[in-house]
């Protein structure tokens, strides 16, 4: 988890919720809609922008325009706003009730509202109303533009979908769901609508509103559905507790996504490879399109909060993971699902901080004294930072890597300090961030580097399945494995010395763990631990127990 966006105040049942979270279209700040009656506008870093207060009830939704320059809010006070990014009131466009969804045409010069009072409302964007959109007979939960802006889909309580072309003159009713049709969504192509209802099933329809396809696998209602970026593959979330995966010929794709409770939102990653998945049960979950778990998201909650999943979607770039739950919280997750890089606990309010580099750390790590602490980061650059005092200050930067950074680690004498990274090497510096030594021979990342006990040697772990000893001044001492058929079989994620620095300890990809002398020969190796890769081994402080994670 990158960081935990927290300053929305409200209190519903004892809980306070954010409706929504969106990227900009750049994928450098964050939109988030909360129940107290504001949208608030982020940076990354989880520094707080702006807020934006005018609305007088729960603010349901909060968009950007397609060109990043302008929000558009919608709340249950009857009223959708639109503002600029600073976080002034451009225009309010008025609703007989209160607002389901306000969203922006592909181009940004149209606005949809959908509302309580069972009607639509086309708008200009400088706020004049083009045409109220009539025909439903019960709320209007959603509506969505097709990509070319050429026409619109509607999904109502009613039981049907209406699509309209541009002008907002009614082409077709979608009519078929024997319940409430939650969401209505063109295919990216724009030939083709999938509905989603309470009736348990969801539909694929044409433009001529025939019904193509019925998927109907679910037992309970369907709570969302979304096209894969080609057009050519769907998925669908349940109350059911599942998540499924078809064809646009109604054939599942492969198996189904179990979960342990109710799935709220379910999106595909914007190369399509990946699927998000947001449940009640707090855990957001990342999917291949097989159905292998890819990673839980990691989350934090307070026990016994609500931390329901509320939504969860990919940045842009499908870089960034970002989450909404029903404890009001709104965290960013890179799109791994890493773990948590690091939270100190103030004991002060029960906040808690999380520390980055500047473009959100991948990794963190205490100094011997613990009132420092490293981070490393995407930025490609390793920060040393004090927080002995009353603020976190940066005490050194480490620029000179040309990838990510992954670790960095304090030599035992306190004088030096080694970052491993993407770019394939490693890196001695001094306190002041000049580089020492380069330590070059790797064929993949570095995954780890450490120090040995005394101080006097470095082990490197590495993409390229091997793992390196070598003296500080970056002359190569050993390449694990010597024997080729006792070596790992894929990327090793982290090596360490044993307490006494007469052992070596790797943990791999390959799921084994592995224990060396230091002329590289295998003594032990630990197979079948988990089903899954190795990601880290520690030996105990006294060097007799090892500690594998997974």
């Amino acid at each position: 988890m990158l960081k935990t966006l927290r300053g929305h105040d409200c209190d519903r049942n004892g809980q306070c919720q954010v409706n929504s979270a969106v990227f900009s279209p750049d994928g450098q700040t964050i939109l988030t809609a909360s129940d107290d009656k504001t949208a608030k506008l982020w940076d990354k870093q989880g520094q707080l922008i702006n807020t934006l207060t005018g609305h007088k009830d729960i603010v349901v939704s909060a968009v950007f325009s397609p060109d990043g320059q302008t929000i558009l809010t919608a709340s249950e006070d009857k009223t959708a706003k639109l503002w600029d990014n600073d976080g002034n009131l451009i225009t309010t466009l008025n609703q007989d009730s209160c607002l389901t969804s306000a969203v922006f045409s592909p181009d940004g010069t149209k606005i949809i509202t959908t509302s309580k009072d069972n009607t639509v409302k086309l708008w200009k964007k400088n706020g004049d109303l083009i045409k109220l959109l009539k025909g439903h007979n019960d709320w209007v939960n959603s509506a969505f533009f097709s990509q070319d802006g050429d026409k619109i889909i509607t999904a109502s309580s009613d039981g049907t979908a209406k699509l309209w072309n541009k002008d907002g003159n009614l082409i077709k009713t979608l009519a078929g769901h024997s319940e409430e049709v939650k969401k209505a969504l063109f295919s990216p192509d724009g030939k083709n609508i999938i509905t989603v209802s309470d009736d348990d099933t969801a539909k694929i329809w044409d433009l001529n509103g025939n019904v193509i396809a019925n998927l109907i696998a679910h037992k309970l209602s369907v709570t969302t559905a979304a096209f894969s970026p080609n057009g050519k593959t769907i998925i669908t979330a349940s109350d059911d507790t599942t998540v499924k995966l078809w064809d646009i010929t109604q054939q599942p794709v492969n198996s189904t996504f179990r979960h342990s409770a109710s799935v709220n939102s379910a999106v595909f990653s914007p190369d399509g490879n990946k699927i998000l998945i947001a449940t009640t049960d707090k855990k957001p979950y990342s999917s291949e399109l097989s159905g292998k778990l890819l990673k839980q998201v990691p989350y934090d909650c307070d026990i016994g909060k609500n931390c329901a999943v509320k939504t969860a979607a990919f940045s842009p770039n499908g870089n960034d993971i970002i989450t909404t739950y029903d404890d009001g919280k709104t965290r960013l997750s890179n799109g791994k699902g890493d773990r948590l890089i690091m939270a100190i606990n103030l004991h002060h309010n029960y906040n808690n901080l999380t520390i980055f580099g500047k473009n959100g750390a991948k990794f963190a790590s205490f100094a011997q004294d613990d009132q420092q602490i490293f981070t490393t980061s995407y930025d490609k650059t390793a920060k040393l930072w004090d927080f002995s005092g009353s603020e976190l200050k940066e005490i050194s930067e480490y620029k000179g890597h040309k990838g990510v950074v992954n670790s960095a680690v304090l030599s035992p004498n306190r004088q030096q300090i080694l970052t491993a990274s993407n770019d394939k090497l490693a890196k001695l510096w001094n306190l002041n961030g000049e580089i020492i030594t380069n330590f070059e021979g790797h064929k993949g990342a570095v995954n780890s580097a450490v120090f040995s006990p005394d101080g006097k040697t470095i082990l490197t772990a590495s993409a390229d399945d091997t793992i390196k000893l070598w003296d500080l001044n970056g002359n190569e001492i050993q390449t694990f494995p010597r024997n080729p058929r006792e070596g790992h079989m894929f990327d090793v994620n982290s090596a360490v010395f044993s307490p006494d620095g007469e052992r070596i300890l790797s943990a791999s990809d390959d799921k084994t763990v592995k224990l060396w002398d230091l002329n590289g020969k295998l003594i032990l190796e630990m197979k079948d631990l988990t089903p899954a890769a190795v990601n880290s081994a520690v030996f105990s402080p006294d060097g007799t127990k090892i500690l594998t994670a997974s």
